[in-house]
Formats: structure tokens, C-alpha cells, sequence
């Protein structure tokens, strides 16, 4: 799994974000990178290879990978992040359990106890056969959700009829955001949080958190 989700956080303050992303995205203008920290290793109680289903109906794969986390290519952290990848030819789930950190101290990224779900409905190849995605996929839904350890959930939904954005920070506030298909420019909808550019940046590329993975929706 040689795989790299990259971020590039551009004009964004470290402190205004820390609330709302993992510590070491809230870099202004640093690129962040997920990548593979070791080979992954199946879970063989669930099945050989980790592995159960009768293809092309129903695959459900589950893994421990280890994964680094790199800021402007130097490493400040890993985690063990387990994952459990479920596909049928209508739809392609993928969840990412972020563990406690494996290095760079308690919890270098801010992800620890992390939960990042990626979803897919009527994708358009059959995830339940096709080990990776081609890169054009498209579905009729796609949907990437995290709950971080603090309680803070962000969420991307998309559908033919545009893309809606949206946080929750218990306690603090929300914030939801609409963008029509094919534009950049999202608008804000309702608010209740004192910084929403922060929160806008940081669930606009929530797809950089998902760990390296083969059998994952690829949208």
C-alpha cells in the first residue's frame, strides 16, 4: 500500500484551527502527508488475508497499517490505524480507526481515537471485485465523515446536485456550507462559530485523512 493522501494548507492560522483540525495539520502553509509506515497486517480472525465474502455480491477486508504522519517531509508522528473495508456492487464503505500514537509522543497529529468513513452509493465500478479504482471514479453519493477524539465531526457530502460541508464542535458551535456542482466557491449557510474560514479549510480536505489504502472507494 504505497499510497499518499497529501494536503496543502495554504493561509490558514495555526491557532485559529487547532480546534477544529489534528495539531499537525494546523500548519499555515505546510504540507501535511499520510503514508504507509510499515506493511499492513491482516486480520485472520476474520478470515485468511483477513478476508471474508463471495464475490462480486459482498467483500469485507480488515487490517491493521501503520501510518506516518509528515509535515513538510519530516515525520512528527505514527499511529496503528485499523481499517474495514465492505463493498458490494452498490456501494463501497471504508473505516479508518485511528489508535493511539506508535511514536512522536502522546499524540502528535491530533488524530488518536480518531474515526474517519468513507462511503460511496452506485459508484461507478464494482468495488466488490476491482482490488484498486480506477482514477475517474464517480458515484451517485459520496460521503467522507470523521469524528475526532475530541468530539469534533466534519463531514463532505456530494450528489449530482452539489457538495455540502459541514462541522459540529460539541459545545462550541456548527457551521454548514453549500457549493453547486463544478463550483470552488462553497457559501456559507448558517454558522455558530467565531472562526468559520478555519472550519471551511479544514473539512474542504478532509479527503487528505485517509490513511493509505488499496480497497478504499477512490472518489
Amino acid at each position: 500500500m504505497v499510497l499518499m493522501s497529501r494536503i496543502v494548507w495554504a493561509g490558514l492560522g495555526a491557532a485559529a484551527a487547532a480546534a477544529l483540525i489534528p495539531l499537525a495539520l494546523a500548519h499555515a502553509d505546510d504540507e501535511v502527508t499520510l503514508g504507509s509506515a510499515g506493511p499492513d497486517v491482516p486480520n485472520t480472525a476474520l478470515g485468511p488475508d483477513g478476508y471474508v465474502g463471495f464475490q462480486p455480491y459482498f467483500t469485507e477486508w480488515q487490517q491493521d497499517q501503520p501510518t506516518n504522519v509528515e509535515v513538510n517531509g519530516s515525520m512528527v508522528g505514527s499511529y496503528d490505524v485499523s481499517e474495514t473495508d465492505r463493498a458490494t456492487p452498490f456501494a463501497d464503505q471504508s473505516v479508518y480507526d485511528f489508535g493511539a500514537a506508535t511514536s512522536g509522543g502522546t499524540d502528535p497529529g491530533g488524530l488518536a481515537g480518531a474515526t474517519v468513513t468513507d462511503f460511496a452509493y452506485d459508484p461507478s465500478f464494482n468495488a466488490g471485485t476491482e482490488q484498486a479504482p480506477p482514477p475517474d471514479v464517480t458515484a451517485a453519493l459520496h460521503d467522507i465523515h470523521v469524528v475526532f477524539g475530541n468530539g469534533v465531526e466534519d463531514n463532505i457530502l456530494t450528489t449530482a446536485s452539489g457538495t455540502l460541508y459541514s462541522v459540529d464542535d460539541p459545545g462550541v458551535g456548527s457551521a454548514d456550507w453549500f457549493a453547486a456542482p463544478g463550483s470552488t466557491e462553497p457559501s456559507l449557510l448558517v454558522s455558530g462559530l467565531a472562526d468559520t474560514a478555519a472550519a471551511l479549510a479544514a473539512v474542504e480536505n478532509l479527503s487528505s485523512l485517509l490513511p493509505p489504502d488499496v480497497w478504499f472507494p477512490g472518489i
